[in-house]
């Protein structure tokens, strides 16, 4: 990362307002954030600054991150990607699932352990 510090980015469902925050729940529809993370914390704080705001989607769009990384992704300083459920880091590496209800195919992208992003074909529900 060129910044030196941890990069979040996380569901969130105020992603909108003014001083938007990380969602405790592992929904994604209201949309998600992404930030430095100074102090490691896995949550925006005070004074962390807000890099991009992604708002919700159509509802016809599906977020679903796997549950090893359902509160976000974290990119540590040397780019490795990290995946956070209830606030902690659990995982190496991520996984989101996105489907559109008007298709039957939709695609997986994982970010893994060294920060590379792949995407492939995915069978939607």
């Amino acid at each position: 990362m060129l910044r030196g510090l941890p990069v979040m980015v996380c569901n969130s469902s105020n992603p909108n307002d003014a001083v938007p925050t990380c969602s405790t729940g592992s929904t994604w529809t209201d949309g998600w954030i992404v930030f430095v993370d100074k102090n490691g914390s896995n949550t925006k704080e005070s004074g962390e600054e807000l890099l991009r705001t992604f708002p919700a989607q159509p509802s016809s769009i599906k977020l679903t991150p796997n549950t090893a990384n359902e509160r976000g992704v974290v990119f540590n300083r040397s780019g490795q990607a990290s995946g956070v459920a209830s606030g902690n880091v659990v995982s190496t590496g991520a996984v989101f699932e996105i489907c559109s209800g008007k298709l039957k195919e939709g695609r997986e992208t994982t970010f893994g352990a060294t920060g590379r992003a792949s995407t492939g074909r995915k069978t939607c529900p």
